[in-house]
């Protein structure tokens, strides 16, 4: 990166709060969250005290550290930073300043979508800096590249139904449950990728 930019950096910082703040949103809505976020927290249930900010660090180092080895750049490695700040945001958010927001009945809807829309909003603004983009952003993009896809929906599809079935097979085994799979887990699956392109195309103009 040859030069400073204030404004390409709060860009990026709001791009990180922004992905937390979905997450967190989803998973209070009760409805389903996004498929890796069932990851996050079947493991966060099953390993005490692992909170799912913490599980979700963890998990998106080990897809950091494959898709670094897959691309076979360093630099990527750098994506750790959206993450620690992604996952601290998280648990702030979860454990702390929405700690007693527990919406029911019609009412779960409003937060649901409020972060079925943000969370690929914040992936996008990650995408447009020069600084790291998210792992789930980049693995996206790489499963474009490598099956030849003209755009990144069918790649976004494809990566978030493996840890669907992954987050549900492992529930089934340690709580005889499908744990935070819901019927919002596969609109989460049928809108992240359109949306994810739609913000893409619109912010990619963008210059700092």
């Amino acid at each position: 990166m040859s030069t400073f930019n204030l404004k390409e950096l709060v860009f990026y910082f709001l791009g990180t709060v922004t992905i937390a703040f979905g997450v967190v949103m989803v998973i209070k809505s009760g409805l389903g969250t996004g498929p890796w976020d069932t990851v996050f927290i079947v493991l966060a249930r099953r390993i005490d005290p692992l909170t799912i900010g913490v599980s979700a660090i963890f998990v998106t180092s080990l897809l950091t550290g494959l898709t670094t080895l897959v691309r076979q750049k360093l630099s990527l490695l750098l994506m750790i930073v959206p993450i620690l700040f992604v996952g601290l945001f998280i648990d702030l958010f979860d454990l702390v300043i929405f700690a007693d927001f527990t919406p029911e009945g019609i009412v779960r809807i409003g937060p649901y979508l409020l972060g079925l829309s943000l969370v690929p909003l914040g992936g996008a603004i990650l995408v447009v800096t020069r600084y790291p983009a998210g792992v789930f952003e980049e693995m996206t993009l790489l499963v474009r590249d490598l099956l030849h896809f003209k755009n990144v929906f069918p790649a976004r599809m494809l990566i978030e139904l493996f840890p669907m079935l992954l987050s549900g097979i492992l529930s089934l085994i340690w709580f005889s449950d499908l744990g935070a799979i819901n019927i919002g887990t596969l609109g989460f699956i049928a809108f992240i990728g359109p949306l994810f392109q739609l913000y893409l195309t619109r912010l990619e103009p963008l210059k700092f």
